[in-house]
């Protein structure tokens, strides 16, 4: 990602300024994999023959839309068209990608203000539900923007595949339904509020569902977005050929435009990544005296890790040093003093040669893994990390960083925990960061 780029979108962000709007491309992406429109209508024409034992209309080809108008204006639009017609399993058993992982944590710790989706998948669903999220869902119509929740909010403008599936929007004439043509009216209304002066990262949108960008450009005509960032790899003339009308919203007089030609999950992975790094790193300067005050002072600055580990490898750092669990996402999206201890080890280590993996840290012939205690006692830690998955290989000592002594007897709370039929023991064992403040 270039430099200047992702320094704007980090201050977008941290002003709390910031925007996603993703489309069918986000989720074509591998291993996702979802269908094009294309690949939908030659689904679609291939099932009703299998239904019928007749040949769609030739002259319809493989337009998804005017297969879809063509089931609509006939009044089998529900009966025929969605109900057998559509191959919805493949909208639903698919994994998510990185790009789909990186919009789930931005929306777990807040770090953007909303992401608009144009997809019917389930997708960022999915990928929250790995990150832990207890509950996630998506927004549908406007009313339940208002509900709260932990995380941010994901609006799925057109309908979901498993929420709304009669109200998923496939041609225009949907929209001179009443009930459509008001919700749609709701979230652009909502939209207009929010956007004005905002900035806008559109992600995956410029694709073959050419009439949601024309749809979505129709009900944003009168909103002014500071910025407008649009992730593409096809070129300028494709995509003012694509989407005309969006093309000349999205460089507005008053907007500033900046295209940048690479796929859209390779993109909000790069972002997640820096972001994570530039979190990390902050957390770590803030933590300065609490270094000086265990180990002396700092021989560097802290370390920028965005070009040493990836994505996955940064988000393992972040829970540890939040101290949350894998069974929980981060909420974090700013650095807090509790912390300090956590981060002040991990540097440490990290300026000692340790290198991290998989939530541990290798120096020499020994293996840590360090979460922040953030002051509760180290039996109540321990317990709230019973329930997770086992690492992909042990550790000798689960530091507790900033916690403080459990007054049980010591066999309570250190030596590993049992193995059984359905989850392998561990050796490791559990501690404050006493003992190994005096090592390093």
């Amino acid at each position: 990602m270039d430099e200047a780029i992702a320094t704007k979108l980090l201050e977008s962000i941290a002003a709390e300024q910031m925007f996603i709007l993703c489309g069918a491309g986000l989720s074509m992406a591998p291993p996702s994999n979802l269908p094009s429109a294309i690949s939908v209508a030659r689904t679609c024409r291939e099932r009703y023959r299998s239904e019928t034992g007749s040949e769609l209309d030739p002259s319809l080809g493989d337009d998804l839309e005017l297969i879809a108008r063509y089931f609509y204006v006939s009044d089998t639009f529900n009966g025929l068209f969605l109900a057998k017609l559509v191959p919805w399993c493949r909208f639903r058993n698919s994994p998510p990608n990185v790009g789909h992982e990186a919009v789930a944590d931005f929306l777990a710790c807040k770090a953007v203000v909303a992401v608009i989706t144009t997809n019917f998948d389930m997708l960022c669903e999915e990928a929250a539900d790995l990150l832990g999220e207890p509950d996630f869902r998506a927004i549908v119509d406007t009313p339940d923007i208002s509900n709260p929740t932990e995380h941010g909010k994901l609006l799925k403008v057109h309908g979901c595949s498993l929420r709304s599936r009669s109200e998923t929007i496939w041609c225009r004439e949907q929209l001179d339904q009443p009930l459509i043509r008001e919700r749609i009216h709701r979230f652009a209304t909502w939209l207009a509020g929010q956007l004005s002066g905002r900035d806008l990262l559109v992600v995956g949108f410029w694709s073959d569902w050419a009439y949601l960008t024309e749809l979505f450009a129709a009900n944003l005509a009168s909103v002014g977005p500071r910025s407008v960032y649009v992730v593409n790899p096809d070129s300028v003339k494709q995509l003012r050929q694509k989407a005309p009308r969006l093309w000349a919203w999205a460089n507005g007089p008053s907007v500033q435009f900046h295209h940048v030609r690479e796929s859209g999950e390779i993109f909000l992975d790069d972002l997640r990544r820096i972001w994570s790094a530039r979190f990390i790193s902050r957390l770590m300067d803030a933590a300065s005296p609490t270094y000086e005050s265990l180990f002396g002072p700092p021989p560097s600055a802290p370390p920028d890790l965005s070009g040493t580990y990836n994505s996955r490898t940064l988000y393992a750092m972040r829970r540890d040093l939040t101290g949350t669990p894998s069974t929980r996402p981060v909420r974090e999206r700013s650095p807090l003093p509790s912390d300090h201890v956590a981060a002040a080890i991990h540097r440490r280590l990290l300026d000692r040669g340790g290198i991290f993996y998989a939530h541990r840290y290798l120096l020499g012939d020994r293996s840590f893994r360090i979460i922040s205690g953030r002051g509760r006692l180290l039996s109540e830690i321990r317990a709230s990390y019973q329930s997770e998955p086992p690492l992909l290989s042990d550790v000798d000592k689960v530091v507790c960083a900033g916690a403080a002594e459990d007054p049980s007897a010591p066999d309570i709370v250190r030596g590993g925990l049992a193995g059984s039929i359905v989850r392998p023991g561990s050796r490791a064992e559990w501690v404050t960061h006493a003992s190994l403040v005096g090592a390093l």
